[in-house]
C-alpha cells in the first residue's frame, strides 16, 4: 500500500497523512496478530482513511489503481485492496491486478471475495498466436519478417510477450535473415522473470526438475520428483507451457535448460540430481540414465549406486560411450560396495582399457589376479583376464587361472562350463604347444544342442569352430556356425576374439569374398565406436583376407593401418598377424627391399610359441628364398616344421613348409626332393584347400620334366581360379604359356632336324627339365657365372621377360636385373641380343 500511495499524485497535506496511517497500520497489525495469525487485521481506522484518501482524489478525475503481481502482496495490503473495491461504488476509480495461476492460501480466500463483488470481472491471458507475433515482429524491427523467420521466433517463445519482445531485443538491429535466431542474455533473463514471478514457486520448481532429468519424462515422474500429485503437476505443466517454456512437456529451447542450471548453486544441483537418481532407480528407469545423473551428483555417500553402475559401465561399453563407461567404473570404485562388487567394476575398468590402450589395463592385472584367488572374480570376468594374457605372451599364467577356475565352477551351470570349454579351446587354438597340457575333450552330449542364437548356443557355435581350427578339418557344420555368428551376433556386442576366430574359419574354407564383406563391416564398426584396438585387429585380419585373395596392394595397405593403430608393445603376440602380411606381401609383389624394416622389429619372444609366430618365421623364409639365400631360407622352414611337429599341428593348410622347402629344393637344383615334398603335401590337403592345392601344383609342374608341366599347370589355374588369388593365377597362367613357347620350340627343332636329315641335337632343355637352356657345361659361362647368374641368363637369352624370369626362378624382378647387370659386365654385352648370340655360341661350341 505504501508503494501505491506514493504512486499517486496527492497534495500535500493527503500525503502526509497518508503517510501517518501507514505508519500506525504497520505498528497495530503485529499487537493485533499475537494469539492467532489470522486475526491480523488492518485496523478499521487506517483502511478507512487510505480509502477515503483515494476515492477523494478519485473525485478530480478517473483514478487507475494497478497491481502487479497481486499474488506477491502482503496481506495488510491486500484487506486494503478489497476494502477499496467494496467502497468504489459509482466512483471513478478502475482496480486491475494481474496474478499467476498458483495461489497461496491467503490470496486464494481474498481473490473469492473480489470476484464475487458484482463489479469484478476476470480475464484469462492467453500467448500471441503465431500470426500476433509476427505482426508484433513486422512493428518491431520496422520491416516484414519473412515467415520462417517468423515462426521461428514462435517456436521459440511460444508466444509470450515478454519472451519474443527479449529474443527482438538480443538480435538488435540490421539481423541477417538467413542466420540462426540468436538467443542471448536477454532470452535468458525474460526467462528467469517468468519463472521468479510465478507464485509460489511451483513452475520455478518444475523447470529445475526437467532441466535436471535433461529428457522426457513422464507427468507420473515429474510429480514424484515435485512431490505432487497428478492433477498439480499436469496444471504446473499447462502453466509452463502457457508462460511459453515448454511445449509436449520439455523446454522448447535449450537456452531456458541452461539458464535454469546456471541459476541453482553447486549444491542445489548436486542435491536434486542425486534425488533424482534414487527415484529413477527406485522407478527400474535405463541405468546409464541413472549413471548420468549419479556421476553428475558426485556426492560422496553413494554405496546403494554401486551395482547399479557398473552395471551402466558394462551398458555403455556396449553402446560406444566410452567416457561414460570410464566414469562409471571409477565411481563405482569410489563409492564402496563388498569385494565381489569391487572386483566386478574393477573387471569393467579392465576391459575398457583393454579397448582403448592395453598399456593401462597392465595395471588393474595384479588386483584382479589377486581377486580371481581370493574367489571375489566372475568367470565371466576372469575369462576375459585369460585373453588379454594369452594376448600379451603370458601363456602359463592364464592357464593358471582357467585351472582355478575349473576348480570353483559348478558342474551344473553350464553356461559356465561351456564359457571355460571356449576359453580353453582358443588359448589352445592360439599356442598349440597348450594342446597336451590341457583338457580340451568334446563337450557332453546334454551341451551340444543348438538353437536360437543366444548367449548360451553363441558359445557353443564358437566351441566348435574352434575345434574345427585346432584339427584343421573346417566343415560345413563349422562354416555355418562360424557364418551365423557373425551375421546375427550384434558388432557392437560380440567381443573381438570371437569374431576373429570366425573370420578366420571362414578364410580357411576359402570363403574368401564372405570373409572380406564382414571384416569391412567390422572394421567400420570399430571406427564408429573409435576403438583403435579393435580398428588395428580388424585391419590386420583383413590384410591377411586379403593376401589369400592374392590383392597384394590392399594386404599391405590394410596391414599398415593396423599397425599405425597401435605399438608393437600392445600388439603382443597377435603382432605376427600385421607383420607377417606386410612381410609377405612385399615379397610377392617383388618389393622384398622394403621389409628391412619389418625383419629387424623386435617381437614377443612368446609370439614363436604362437600359430602368428609361424606365419611370421614362414614369411621371413619366402624372403629369403625371395633373395636366393637357400640355406636361410632352409633354417626358417625348418622352425616351421620343427615346431608344427612338436605341437602335433602339421596342418599344410596352416603353413605350407612341404612346398616352401620343395622351393629350395629347386633353387638348389634337387628336383627329386621337391617332388617328394610337393606329393607328400597335396596328399594332406583336403577339399576345401583349393588355392593352397593350387599353389602346390604350381611347384610341382617347376619340378617337373617339361612334358607333365601341360596338365599340372592347367590344373593349378583352375584351382586358383577358384580361390580367387589373383597373383598365384597370372603367376600359373605366365607359367604355362612359357612352358607351352618352350614345347613348341622344341617341336620346331626337331622338325627342322629331320628336314635336314641329319639327327638332332640334344636340347639342352632335355638335359635339365623344367628350366631353358643352360651353358653350364660350357667353359666361358660355368667359369664366368654363378649357377643363378647362368640361369637368369639362359632364360633372357630365350627371350624372357625380366617378370616372367622372376615369376619362373621364384625370386623377385629386381633380383633378375640386379643378376642380369652382373651377367651383361662380366660376359661384356651390353643387351639381350647379344646375351642370345653368345649363348647359341657356347651351346655349338659345347656340342
Amino acid at each position: 500500500m505504501g508503494q501505491l500511495m506514493a504512486g499517486t499524485k496527492l497534495p500535500a497535506e493527503r500525503a502526509e497523512q497518508a503517510t501517518r496511517l501507514l505508519e500506525y497500520g504497520a505498528l497495530a497489525a503485529p499487537l493485533r496478530a499475537t494469539e492467532r495469525e489470522e486475526s491480523a487485521q488492518v485496523p478499521f481506522q487506517v483502511l478507512n482513511g487510505l480509502t477515503e484518501i483515494l476515492l477523494e482524489q478519485a473525485r478530480s478525475g478517473p483514478l487507475l489503481i494497478g497491481v502487479d503481481d497481486a499474488h506477491f502482496a502482503d496481506l495488510p495490503s491486500l484487506q486494503h485492496l478489497l476494502y477499496l473495491v467494496r467502497r468504489i461504488g459509482n466512483a471513478g476509480v478502475l482496480v486491475v491486478l494481474n496474478e499467476t495461476t498458483f495461489l497461496d492460501e491467503a490470496y486464494a480466500m481474498l481473490r473469492a471475495e473480489l470476484l464475487n463483488q458484482p463489479q469484478c470481472r476476470h480475464l484469462t491471458l492467453r500467448p500471441l498466436s503465431q500470426g500476433a507475433a509476427a505482426r508484433l515482429l513486422d512493428q518491431r524491427l520496422n520491416a516484414p519478417v519473412p515467415q520462417q523467420r517468423a515462426k521461428a521466433y514462435y517456436e521459440i517463445t511460444g508466444g509470450n510477450p515478454l519472451l519474443l519482445n527479449a529474443l527482438i531485443n538480443d538480435a538488435g538491429p540490421g539481423e541477417d535473415p538467413d542466420d540462426p535466431v540468436l538467443v542471448g542474455d536477454g532470452y535468458s533473463s525474460a526467462v528467469l522473470n517468468c519463472l521468479y514471478r510465478s507464485g509460489d514457486g511451483i513452475v520455478l520448481r518444475l523447470a529445475r526438475v526437467l532441466a535436471v532429468l535433461g529428457e522426457p519424462a513422464s507427468p507420473a515422474l515429474v510429480g514424484q520428483l515435485l512431490g505432487l500429485d497428478a492433477e498439480a503437476t499436469t496444471r504446473a505443466i499447462g502453466v509452463a507451457t502457457d508462460m511459453g517454456l515448454l511445449r509436449e512437456g520439455q523446454f522448447r529451447h535449450e537456452a531456458v535448460r541452461r539458464t535454469v542450471l546456471n541459476w541453482m548453486s553447486a549444491e542445489e544441483r548436486a542435491e536434486l540430481r542425486e534425488f533424482t537418481a534414487k527415484v529413477l532407480h527406485e522407478n527400474g528407469a535405463d541405468v546409464v540414465s541413472v549413471a548420468r545423473h549419479v556421476i553428475a551428483a558426485n556426492r560422496p555417500d553413494a554405496s546403494w549406486s554401486v551395482s547399479m553402475l557398473r552395471e551402466a559401465a558394462e551398458k555403455a561399453l556396449e553402446e560406444g560411450d566410452i567416457v561414460l563407461a570410464l566414469e562409471s567404473c571409477r565411481r563405482a570404485e569410489r563409492a564402496g560396495g563388498d569385494e565381489m562388487e569391487r572386483a566386478a567394476a574393477k573387471a569393467v575398468l579392465f576391459r575398457i582399457q583393454c579397448l582403448l590402450d592395453p598399456s593401462l589395463a597392465e595395471r588393474v592385472v595384479p588386483e584382479l589376479k589377486a581377486a580371481a584367488r581370493a574367489g571375489h572374480l566372475s568367470v565371466e570376468n576372469g575369462v576375459c583376464l585369460v585373453h588379454y594374457l594369452l594376448w600379451q605372451g603370458r601363456p602359463d599364467e592364464a592357464v593358471e587361472l582357467l585351472e582355478l577356475f575349473s576348480e570353483t565352477v559348478d558342474p551344473e551351470d553350464a553356461d559356465l562350463v561351456i564359457t571355460l570349454h571356449v576359453a580353453r579351446l582358443a588359448a589352445c587354438y592360439a599356442y598349440p604347444g597348450l594342446l597336451e597340457r590341457m583338457d580340451i575333450a568334446y563337450l557332453p552330449a546334454e551341451l551340444g544342442t543348438y538353437g536360437a542364437i543366444t548367449p548360451h548356443t553363441t558359445q557353443l557355435r564358437v566351441a566348435r569352430v574352434l575345434q574345427a581350427l585346432i584339427n584343421g578339418s573346417i566343415d560345413d557344420a563349422a562354416v555355418a556356425d562360424a557364418e551365423q555368428i557373425l551375421q546375427q551376433v550384434s558388432p557392437d556386442s560380440a567381443p573381438l576374439e570371437l569374431n576373429m576366430i570366425c573370420l578366420e574359419a571362414l578364410a580357411s574354407a576359402n570363403r574368401l569374398v564372405q570373409a572380406a564383406a564382414l571384416c569391412d563391416s567390422l572394421l567400420e564398426t570399430a571406427r564408429r565406436r573409435r576403438f583403435p584396438v579393435w580398428q588395428a585387429m580388424y585391419a590386420a585380419v583383413r590384410g591377411a583376407i586379403s593376401f589369400r585373395q592374392g590383392d597384394l596392394a590392399a594386404a599391405e595397405r590394410h596391414a599398415h593401418s593396423a599397425m599405425s593403430q597401435l605399438s608393437p608393445r600392445n600388439w603382443g603376440v597377435l603382432l605376427g598377424i600385421p607383420l607377417s602380411v606386410l612381410i609377405a606381401s612385399s615379397v610377392r609383389s617383388g618389393a622384398g627391399a622394403n621389409v628391412g624394416a619389418c625383419l629387424d622389429m623386435p617381437v614377443p619372444q612368446a609370439m614363436y610359441q604362437t600359430r602368428f609366430g609361424l606365419h611370421c618365421m614362414r614369411a621371413r623364409g619366402r624372403h629369403y628364398l625371395s633373395k636366393g639365400h637357400w640355406q636361410s631360407a632352409q633354417r626358417a622352414f625348418d622352425t616351421c616344421r620343427d615346431l608344427m611337429l612338436r605341437w602335433e599341428i602339421d596342418l599344410p593348410a596352416l603353413v605350407p613348409w612341404r612346398g616352401d622347402m620343395a622351393e629350395v629344393a629347386i633353387g638348389l637344383g634337387d628336383r627329386e626332393r621337391a617332388r617328394q615334398l610337393i606329393h607328400e603335401q597335396l596328399a594332406r590337403l583336403g577339399p576345401r584347400h583349393v588355392r593352397d592345392r593350387g599353389l602346390s601344383l604350381r611347384i610341382l609342374a617347376a619340378a617337373s620334366d617339361p612334358p607333365e608341366r601341360d596338365a599340372l599347370l592347367t590344373e593349378a589355374i583352375e584351382a586358383l581360379r577358384a580361390s580367387g588369388d589373383q597373383v598365384g593365377l597370372a603367376a600359373a597362367s605366365a607359367d604355362l604359356s612359357n612352358a607351352r613357347r618352350d614345347a613348341d620350340a622344341r617341336k620346331a627343332k626337331r622338325k627342322a632336324s629331320r628336314l635336314r636329315g641329319r639327327p638332332r641335337r640334344p636340347d639342352p632343355g632335355d638335359r635339365k627339365p623344367g628350366f631353358p637352356p643352360d651353358p653350364g657345361s660350357s667353359h666361358e659361362w660355368s667359369r664366368t657365372l654363378s649357377g643363378a647368374e647362368r640361369r637368369v641368363a639362359s632364360l633372357a637369352a630365350c627371350g624372357y621377360t625380366n617378370r616372367q624370369i622372376a615369376l619362373t626362378l621364384y625370386v623377385t624382378v629386381s633380383t633378375v636385373e640386379q643378376h642380369l647387370t652382373r651377367v651383361y659386365r662380366k660376359l661384356r654385352v651390353g643387351r639381350r641380343a647379344d646375351l642370345a648370340r653368345q649363348l647359341r655360341a657356347e651351346l655349338r661350341d659345347s656340342a
